[in-house]
């Protein structure tokens, strides 16, 4: 099997990549981006991993790679895939975390892949992923219009003038912390008792630890260039499994109350009343609280969609239009001044 056809940069986005992985097929995950390193993810519904991108340095020649190990039919390991194609370790970052929860409704695409993937070796399996012409094209269907096409053929600049950047996963598995990086040889523990042992949350401690020592190694140590997202659970999942339990509760209250108006007389106590109408009422304000939650996260995904359209649209017609026409006109030179006022 040889190495698939090429794979575009992408940009280390939440919106992308909340709905590159809807468009492998993938149902009830979304991605958020964490904007500090003290953040203790509670907040979060359920974390099922991090991705991490960083700047990546080729002089630097990390310790991992010899910590790390083949994988090969070890169950007692996460799904490990060796990075073979350039640029695909954004998609290999989200995989690496996908592949390795049961619990994630994975899709048809990605559910046959894991399942063959199960008994190759990291190398195969990045042949595999290489190969993957479904999981390629959703890949490169992010790729940012480019208004001026650069002939590549002559990279000798490129190297020198041009920063990398490369994604990593984290991921909590079998009561451990790993680190899985298409670059090393396997995957990479990065767990520790002191820090680990309040779980469920405590593999987020290894985690962010690993990625602090990471930037503190890049360049000076103070290199601020590098993004942090977690892929947790829908929240609208949980919205609205409890907008219709709050529904359910609300009926019931009002019932109980309905049938303690009717059977009781004058002498009924009437703090019971009070209590279940107090109930009611606090459980109404609740449901408007998650409505107006899960009408923002609505509106969050839409904005994520507008923002993906527009990544992906070709503006370059329309532009070299507006300009043939405004010369036409012999506006071209008054627009270009007034531009630059």
């Amino acid at each position: 099997m040889e190495e698939g056809g090429n794979w575009c940069l992408i940009e280390s986005d939440p919106g992308v990549f909340t709905e590159l992985i809807g468009n492998m097929g993938v149902k009830g995950v979304q991605v958020e981006e964490i904007y500090t390193l003290d953040d203790d993810f509670s907040t979060l519904d359920h974390v099922y991993g991090i991705v991490f991108l960083f700047k990546w340095e080729n002089n630097k020649q990390s310790s991992d790679i010899s910590n790390s190990s083949d994988d090969r039919f070890d169950n007692n390991q996460p799904i490990f895939i060796k990075q073979i194609v350039q640029n695909a370790c954004a998609t290999q970052a989200l995989l690496s975390i996908l592949l390795n929860h049961d619990q994630i409704e994975l899709g048809p695409e990605l559910a046959n892949l894991k399942d063959f993937m199960q008994q190759l070796d990291p190398h195969s399996r990045g042949l595999v992923l290489s190969n993957s012409e479904v999981i390629r094209q959703v890949h490169n269907s992010f790729a940012r219009q480019q208004l001026i096409e650069k002939d590549n053929d002559d990279h000798s600049d490129d190297s020198k003038d041009n920063d990398l950047f490369h994604f990593v996963a984290y991921i909590p598995f079998n009561n451990l912390t790993y680190k899985l990086d298409g670059l090393s040889n396997g995957p990479i523990l990065v767990s520790d008792p002191n820090r680990s042992a309040d779980l469920p949350l405590g593999w987020i401690k290894d985690a962010l630890f690993d990625i602090k020592q990471k930037i503190s190694s890049i360049g000076d140590g103070f290199d601020i260039r590098f993004n942090l997202m977690a892929l947790t659970k829908d929240c609208r999942i949980s919205y609205s499994s409890r907008l219709e339990q709050i529904s359910t509760d609300i009926s019931a209250l009002q019932t109980k109350l309905q049938q303690l108006e009717i059977n009781n007389n004058s002498a009924s106590p009437q703090d019971i009343a009070d209590e279940i109408s107090n109930s009611i009422s606090r459980l109404a304000n609740e449901k408007l609280v998650i409505e107006n939650k899960l009408h923002l996260q609505n509106c969050k995904l839409q904005n994520y969609s507008i923002e993906n359209a527009r990544r992906k649209h070709n503006f370059v017609p329309m532009i070299m239009l507006l300009i043939k026409e405004l010369a036409k006109k012999n506006l071209l030179q008054q627009a270009i001044d007034k531009s630059k006022k």
